[in-house]
Parts: structure tokens; C-alpha cells; sequence
């Protein structure tokens, strides 16, 4: 569906290498796709699009469809304050604390690989935390040992658990595989791209995560499920 939604011509086929049309490709799940079509909820949304009028009811440059919309850079994507007083471990905390510290800086500077590695820890170390406090129901739910879960299998358990919101799943399934950023060649073959955008929506993933986990501690159920 986000596909289809885009703005520019798209499909889905394999092209030989050196092919213009290749680069049209679309990746199901990639964050910049999630992002850039966040506004987008139907159909008639969709077609409002390619009518100049209606299209004013839209965010400028919300699709990446109009013209001299500015990209995204360091200085558009702001590392908002995350309160980890969830976290159980002071160890732990403190990593988490000084990786969004630094996530300001590679943002900063424009190292948006780096910084997608660094969010993308953010989120799993945040929730094998979390998670790890009951992990013979975890177990159960993804039906796997914690020590070999993926990203995207401790977000849908807590999803699944109640302790994650369903609104981070469109950009969980382009970052699952965020650890491949870092050898080179399996980057190739992660549908994640080191861009601002891809950035910008892994950020908001983490923000959703983070905030969720802090809300549910405190509203009791983190308690519940540790009790459960």
C-alpha cells in the first residue's frame, strides 16, 4: 500500500544492473516510503494529490511530490529528551542516556549511517531490558530464546504484550535488519538506506518505543506484566 502510494512511477520487478528503471524499485517497509506517505490514510487522500487544488489541504513537501521541497539535514531532525528512569539496571540507563547524547552529534554531522546503527540500538537495548524481565512469556510469544531475537521479533511481542504502540510497526519492518548497516556487504541488501529521512523515521519509532515504555511504567502496566 505504500507502494502504491507513492508519488514517482514504481514497481516491484528485478532489473539488471545499469538499468534506469532500477533505481524505481520499491522496497516493502522502507522508512522514507512510511514517512513520506504518513499523511496519506485513503484513497481519496491519494488522488487529492495529483489535483493542484485539493492539494493544498496537504503539509508542503509532506510526499515528496512538490517542487523545491527542502531535504532533510542535521539541522531539520532534533533528538528530542527520552526519559529511560525505566530502565531497571544504572548500567544499562547510562548507555542508553549517552547513545541519544551522541545520536545528536552524528545527526549533527550529517553521519546518518551511524546514526541509524546508534537508533537502532537504542530501541533493542531498550526493550530486551523491558522484555528480558519476563522471558519465559516472551519466549512463548516470538517462540524463541531472547538471545536470538531479531529487532523486529521483541517489537511485535511487545506489541503483542501491550507494552509497545502499533504505530511503530510500518517503520520496524524496514529497520529490523538495522545491525547489516554495519558490514558493507550485507548493506546492500538491507532494505534500510542511510538517509535523513530514513533517519527522521527511525527516530520517530524510537520516540514512540521509549515514550510508551516510560507511559506504561508509570500508569502500571510495565508492573503487570512483570507480575503476569
Amino acid at each position: 500500500m505504500v507502494a502504491f502510494l507513492e508519488s514517482t512511477p514504481w514497481c516491484t520487478a528485478s532489473h539488471a544492473s545499469g538499468d534506469g528503471h532500477a533505481a524505481l524499485v520499491v522496497r516493502p517497509g522502507d522508512p522514507t516510503l512510511v514517512l513520506r506517505n504518513a499523511a496519506v490514510t485513503t484513497f481519496e487522500d491519494y488522488m487529492a494529490l495529483w489535483d493542484p487544488e485539493r492539494r493544498e489541504q496537504f503539509p508542503r513537501g509532506a510526499f515528496g511530490f512538490d517542487e523545491g521541497a527542502q531535504e532533510l539535514d542535521g539541522d531539520a531532525i532534533r533528538v528530542p529528551s527520552l526519559d529511560f528512569d525505566f530502565i531497571k539496571k544504572d548500567s544499562y540507563r547510562r548507555v542508553l542516556e549517552a547513545d541519544v547524547e551522541e545520536l545528536a552529534r552524528t545527526i549533527q554531522g550529517g553521519a546518518w549511517k551511524a546514526s541509524l546503527i546508534l537508533i537502532g540500538g537504542i530501541i533493542e537495548g531498550t526493550l530486551l531490558d523491558v522484555l528480558s524481565r519476563r522471558e519465559d512469556l516472551c519466549e512463548s510469544q516470538m517462540r524463541k530464546e531472547m538471545g536470538r531475537a531479531s529487532l523486529m521479533d521483541l517489537i511485535l511481542a511487545g506489541v503483542a504484550l501491550g507494552l509497545v504502540p502499533k504505530p511503530v510497526l510500518p517503520f520496524a519492518e524496514g529497520a529490523k535488519d538495522y545491525r547489516d548497516l554495519v558490514h558493507p556487504f550485507r548493506s546492500g541488501a538491507s532494505p534500510l538506506r542511510a538517509t535523513p529521512e530514513s533517519v527522521s523515521a527511525m527516530l520517530h519509532a524510537a520516540c514512540l518505543v521509549v515514550r510508551e515504555l516510560d507511559t506504561a511504567a508509570r500508569d502500571g502496566r510495565l508492573s503487570r506484566f512483570e507480575l503476569t
